[in-house]
């Protein structure tokens, strides 16, 4: 579902959103990605990815003598849903892509949000003005 301004200014504000949305998840994509290749995995990501690839590789919810068993500690139940991505890719880096189609999805979702409540003001308006010239 699309929501669709009607004036001039209204297209220019989707075209502007749309084209920053799009250079700044490239720029962070491609930094992200370099930063991993270049710098390592910080120690956290890190011990992330092996909870999961454990899952994955049968090991269980078990992370070693360090971090022991993972649900007694903290509970990474939302964690454990990205577990097929990294069965799949088998690569650290699912997570951290992960991340950042989450916020940038949300963001999205931020923007149509408030386009849809600036539409319905706009037609709210628009009935007042036409209800205050009609004499009601």
């Amino acid at each position: 579902m699309m929501i669709t301004i009607n004036s001039a200014a209204g297209k220019k504000t989707n075209l502007l959103f749309y084209g920053i949305f799009i250079i700044y998840l490239t720029v962070t994509l491609y930094i992200t990605t370099t930063s991993y290749y270049h710098s390592g995995f910080s120690s956290d990501g890190f011990h992330y990815y092996s909870f999961l690839r454990n899952i994955g590789n049968g090991f269980g919810l078990w992370e070693g003598p360090v971090f022991e068993y993972l649900l007694g500690n903290h509970a990474y139940l939302t964690l454990i849903l990205a577990t097929p991505l990294v069965m799949l890719f088998k690569t650290p880096l699912v997570l951290l892509y992960l991340n950042i189609f989450c916020w940038f999805y949300s963001a999205w979702l931020l923007y149509r949000f408030a386009a849809r409540l600036e539409a319905g003001a706009q037609g709210a308006h628009e009935r007042r003005a036409r209800r205050l010239g009609a004499g009601v």
